[in-house]
């Protein structure tokens, strides 16, 4: 038999074989957090109590798959976003920090210009996590999610429930490159989008984490039309927002520079990026 402390000793020493130290640390920690159930203050209290056989078994399972490096958050069932938890598996993206930073300017965006019961349309949804968020922060907004996955979202209506409750935000089937107008929701105040975006091309400097196990559906398009849905996406806010409406989008920042002209050439008042934390053009805000 072996401790909690002994276990999660042992774990570590199995990942060092893929991961450098600091990593291999991280790893086994979220795994006795998010699926044993051992936070740091529950880990330190029973460190040294005996490891039980179901805990044993849970974690004989798991290696195979951590050191096949599928994503740690697909094999616990759970990623962290901002002040929640939400249940992911591989019909969706894992939601990232530079999407925490994303949600943060739309709320801050709708706070200081005082918008009061705004309506948002997230489109290409997945996991949900930015409509939920959203939500959460500004309760007075109705937000409408969309995604051409069925499977995501279930998975989005799933968070929704959990987090906020039944009802909360209005999911809906749709084919974005394939619809000519959203007319069934009137007067848009602010469209948010983290399409695909990644480059075929791009592939084979990918980690295998992503490559072999997220979605190629929510993350790939093709090099020769790298910009197609937000493209299509500013033909639709052109369309659809309300007058002084915005289009957030989570972007490449390769592609920043060409961004900028697509939506300066449609008609749009502004169209200027946002750096994240690490001074990267990571964002975009479109104004109508």
């Amino acid at each position: 038999m072996k401790t909690i402390a002994e276990a999660r000793k042992q774990l570590t020493a199995a990942l060092n074989s893929i991961y450098d130290s600091n990593e291999s640390h991280a790893i086994a920690r979220v795994i006795f957090e998010d699926l044993l159930g051992y936070n740091n203050s529950l880990f330190i209290l029973h460190s040294n109590e005996w490891i039980s056989k179901d805990e044993q078994q849970m974690l004989d399972n798991a290696l195979p798959r951590l050191l096949s490096k599928e994503p740690v958050q697909y094999i616990t069932g759970k990623a962290h976003f901002l002040e929640h938890i939400y249940y992911v598996n591989s019909h969706v993206l894992i939601p990232r920090p530079e999407t925490e930073e994303l949600v943060l300017h739309i709320v801050n965006y709708i706070k200081n210009h005082n918008i009061k019961n705004p309506i948002i349309v997230d489109i290409c949804t997945g996991s949900g996590c930015i409509a939920i968020a959203i939500k959460s922060l500004v309760p007075d907004a109705e937000i409408y999610a969309i995604d051409i996955s069925n499977e995501a979202l279930l998975i989005a209506n799933k968070n929704a429930e959990s987090i906020l409750g039944k009802d909360y935000i209005h999911f809906m089937q749709k084919d974005v490159l394939n619809i000519e107008s959203l007319e069934d929701i009137k007067q848009i105040d602010i469209i948010v989008s983290n399409p695909p975006y990644v480059l075929n091309s791009e592939k084979a400097s990918m980690h295998k984490n992503v490559l072999d196990f997220e979605p190629h559906l929510a993350l790939f398009v093709l090099d020769e039309d790298a910009l197609i849905f937000y493209r299509k996406i500013g033909e639709l806010g052109i369309k659809s927002i309300a007058y002084k409406g915005q289009i957030f989008f989570e972007i490449n920042e390769q592609k920043a520079a060409e961004l900028v002209h697509i939506f300066n050439s449609m008609g749009y008042n502004n169209a200027k990026t946002i750096k994240d934390i690490f001074e990267k053009d990571r964002m975009m805000q479109i104004s109508q």
